[in-house]
């Protein structure tokens, strides 16, 4: 039966693909009597003593023999019980397949690269589909804005002049229509081609140049911005992305640098559709969240200084420090500030005299 025949010893990894056929199979054995082979060299050694060392390499336990009859997979039966190991014989139709059998690919490591190569492909074909529907609908429904203060305060926070060849190569590169080239394979596959970092920014340029009113320039610069932000860059291999993040004025910054971003996805969540704009306002969604948790936090922790203060007065000196460096360890080392510390810590002692408030104040200080 033509296919690929898998001998596995156990506890060991693969063999190599330059070991299928070590243990000698399918190949010219040497004379019993040490006599030369016709063509003059010695042959191939016995299968036995072949495979009673392939049993001690450390890196080269399994044996992928190619072999297309029933032969080869009684020798190799033979071998088995010949040589004394604990082995299993699978056979598999398909001559592409280069793995172990089925029942051993749990954690195989062959099973486990093979799985992350499938899963990257996967990802990075529901990444350039993404990006094809982002771009298709920035180039479409961001043409010309209105230009309004979210408008200008994204513009003007925006590093549009100073990462210009950046933004591009992160959004437009592989989000605008006509930008990647798909090809196909004679095996049905598509591969998509991207433009060089050069390339991009010439591209960007020329769609810029293409404005000719305020409202279109405004849009086509949002559209650049967006595409930077939002294009997923999984469609790329790891080399060829630009682990680029789009920043809003990130040193010295105009006054609503931090809210350009959000406004920014506020504007795309009301003019793109909502497969595009799902993980947009996923992540809004989690922003708002994370800023909710953020301020019940604050509140608890002023709440908690709040009654430390209050409470001060009935605790010894050591209870206050404990009380405060847990605090610390809840919270932040700033969590009390230093004058306030200082005032807790200056409080007498429940029943003290003068003396002992004389030394709480100098410990504090």
């Amino acid at each position: 039966m033509p296919g690929e025949v898998f001998l596995r010893t156990a506890d060991k990894p693969l063999a190599s693909g330059g070991d299928r056929h070590r243990i000698g199979l399918g190949r010219r054995r040497a004379p019993a009597d040490g006599r030369r082979c016709p063509n003059g060299s010695k042959g191939a050694r016995p299968v036995t003593e072949r495979a009673r060392r392939a049993t001690q390499w450390p890196q080269n336990p399994i044996f992928r023999i190619e072999s297309g009859s029933e032969p080869a997979l009684s020798s190799i039966t033979t071998l088995a019980a010949e040589i004394g190991v604990s082995t299993s014989v699978f056979v598999t139709a398909n001559l592409g397949t280069k793995m172990p059998p089925s029942n051993s690919q749990g954690g195989h490591p062959l099973w486990k690269r093979r799985r992350e190569r499938e899963e990257a492909k996967e990802a990075a074909r529901r990444a350039h589909a993404y990006n094809v529907l982002l771009g298709a609908q920035l180039t479409k429904h961001l043409w010309r804005v209105k230009l309004d203060d979210r408008v200008l305060k994204v513009l003007a926070a925006a590093p549009l002049a100073s990462d210009f060849r950046e933004i591009a190569t992160r959004g437009a590169r592989i989000a605008f229509p006509g930008w990647p080239t798909e090809t196909t394979r004679r095996n049905g596959t598509v591969k998509v081609t991207y433009l060089e970092t050069y390339d991009a920014a010439r591209k960007a340029g020329e769609y810029l140049a293409g404005a000719s009113k305020a409202g279109e320039v405004a849009g086509r610069s949002l559209a650049l911005l967006a595409a930077a932000r939002w294009a997923d860059e999984q469609a790329l291999p790891m080399s060829r992305r630009s682990l680029y993040t789009l920043g809003f004025a990130r040193t010295f910054g105009v006054p609503w640098a931090d809210e350009a971003a959000e406004l920014l996805d506020d504007l795309l969540i009301e003019r793109l559709s909502p497969e595009v704009t799902e993980r947009i306002r996923a992540a809004k969604h989690a922003r708002e969240e994370r800023r909710a948790e953020e301020a019940r936090r604050e509140a608890e922790r002023e709440q908690a200084v709040a009654e430390l203060v209050e409470q001060a007065p009935t605790m010894t000196v050591e209870e206050r420090r404990a009380e405060i460096a847990r605090l610390q360890r809840e919270y932040d080392f700033g969590v009390v500030d230093a004058e306030t510390r200082a005032a807790i810590i200056a409080h007498p002692e429940p029943g003290g005299d003068a003396k002992t408030e004389e030394a709480a104040v100098a410990a504090a200080a």
